[in-house]
């Protein structure tokens, strides 16, 4: 009974966090002011508008 057993994993590569630029964040902030609790749709289209995925505009939301 042979294990294939790695004893040194490979490292995870973490991805490096990127910040919301001037004019995503004017975006986020418009919305913001008209919601604070935007549905997973309008996460979806805005971040799509934005060029970010749904999870960060959610973590923006949450975070903010």
């Amino acid at each position: 009974m042979s294990s294939q057993y790695d004893p040194e994993p490979e490292p995870m590569i973490k991805k490096k966090r990127k910040r919301a630029d001037a004019e995503q964040l004017k975006v986020l902030n418009e919305t913001y002011a008209r919601t604070a609790f935007p549905s997973t749709e309008e996460r979806i289209e805005l971040a799509k508008k934005l060029g970010m995925s749904a999870r960060s505009v959610q973590i923006w939301y949450a975070l903010s």
